[in-house]
């Protein structure tokens, strides 16, 4: 068969101008591949070659194609989604880095319970948005009864002292070491007396260096550390004003005359009996003593055997037993009245007892007893409510045990 003339053209690329490289063979010098002449019907035959060469940079150029492909679609995908928050977000304020406002979140410094009208009311002193509060609350229903924003800031509970004053009825607080606040329960009022205690006394006009409470046991008052260096011995009820020495002698001589209106007052204590083989057996005692009205006074607050040859230097009237001798681990007072004694005690030293929960009567018989999952309970104040009894179990946890001890009800401040 006659041959025709025909332009050779690389079958891979359709490059015009192959190499020969002999024997009707080409190599396309473009994209490396190797192709021959059949002469009977002039078939061009291609070889693919994969090696060195010309051939490799093809391969990485098909590569990166398809790598920039790849990235252009992600582009496109991630430009359609955040126009779409953008279109679902018009219109939310934005703010830059100086500008977005800082979270403000509650600090309770203080908190503690309080008996109003039959109910629990919770006081607590709280930080927010750079400011402290004073605050009254409904334990049951959740609901703030008062808000008050105090002049002066309390960075933390370590600045905080609180004491009730049997001669008054009432709850006081050292703020910072220099202010003295009264809680009014009644009329929610958390009011600083500071100034009006100062005004009443010419020796504390040149102003408090510290104030803090007079050890309890010792009287109701304010041991005030004045800016001229002087230590006086302050008690509100009596309005009576002390050098440390002239305190001292009263409050520790029984045979000192007390207040006019000194009165016969009633308290309880448990009397711990040690032996060789237990130190877990307690007593509880009533004591009966002169209450000097909140004046310098001497009171026993721990019971021992050997304390009680020498009650009369307590001005105690009587001290008795009221109960047998019985298991209690490391027991405290929670609340008593005329009718009730409520105690809480470790039934056992397991890590996992908690806290056994007891009303008494006035005879020290055991009424009922309720177990508490608990570690402890916060006994900055017990209360007796219309329904039955309310303790606080931490710093916005509280609980209510009905009168008969069947019903308990957990109440937490969110």
């Amino acid at each position: 068969m006659a041959k025709q003339i025909k332009v050779i053209k690389c079958p891979q690329c359709g490059n015009t101008k192959p190499l020969s490289t002999g024997n009707d063979h080409y190599r396309c010098d473009k994209c490396g591949t190797e192709f021959f002449l059949d002469n009977d019907d002039v078939n061009i035959n291609v070889n693919h070659n994969y090696d060195s060469g010309n051939n490799g940079r093809s391969g990485k150029s098909a590569l990166f194609i398809i790598f920039f492909v790849i990235f252009v679609l992600i582009l496109l995908t991630v430009k359609v989604c955040v126009d779409q928050v953008n279109r679902i977000n018009r219109n939310v304020t934005t703010y830059t880095a100086t500008e977005r406002p800082a979270i403000q979140y509650d600090k309770y410094v203080f908190s503690m319970l309080l008996p109003v009208n039959g109910q629990g009311i919770a006081f607590y002193l709280t930080n927010k948005n750079k400011n402290t509060y004073a605050s009254f609350e409904n334990v049951v229903t959740g609901k703030p009864v008062k808000e008050q924003q105090l002049p002066v800031k309390i960075t933390d509970s370590q600045h905080i002292s609180h004491r009730w004053f049997l001669s008054d009825s009432t709850h006081y607080v050292i703020i910072n070491e220099n202010l003295i606040y009264k809680i009014d329960p009644d009329n929610y009022t958390f009011t600083d007396i500071t100034t009006d205690i100062c005004a009443r006394k010419p020796a504390l006009n040149a102003g408090l260096m510290s104030i803090s409470f007079i050890k309890e046991g010792q009287g109701e008052g304010f041991l005030i550390h004045t800016n001229l260096g002087k230590d006086l011995y302050y008690f509100l009820a009596s309005d009576m004003l002390y050098t440390e020495k002239a305190f001292k002698y009263v409050a520790n001589d029984f045979s000192n005359p007390l207040l006019p209106n000194a009165k016969n007052e009633k308290y309880y204590l448990f009397l711990n009996k040690e032996s060789a083989h237990s130190s877990n057996v307690a007593q509880l005692y009533e004591i009966i003593y002169k209450f000097n009205n909140g004046g310098p006074e001497n009171k026993m607050l721990k019971l021992s055997e050997q304390g009680m040859k020498n009650i009369s230097q307590h001005r105690i009237v009587s001290c008795k037993p009221i109960t047998d001798e019985r298991v209690y681990f490391s027991p405290e007072i929670l609340y008593y009245d005329p009718q009730n004694i409520l105690i809480a005690y470790q039934p056992s030293l397991a890590k996992d007892a908690g806290i056994n929960v007891q009303l008494l009567d006035a005879s020290g018989n055991i009424i009922w007893t309720k177990p508490f999952n608990n570690n402890g309970i916060k006994n900055t104040c017990t209360v007796r409510t219309n329904q039955g009894f309310m303790l606080q179990l931490g710093e916005s946890e509280f609980c209510e045990i009905s009168v008969d001890g069947q019903r308990i009800q957990t109440y937490k401040k969110n």
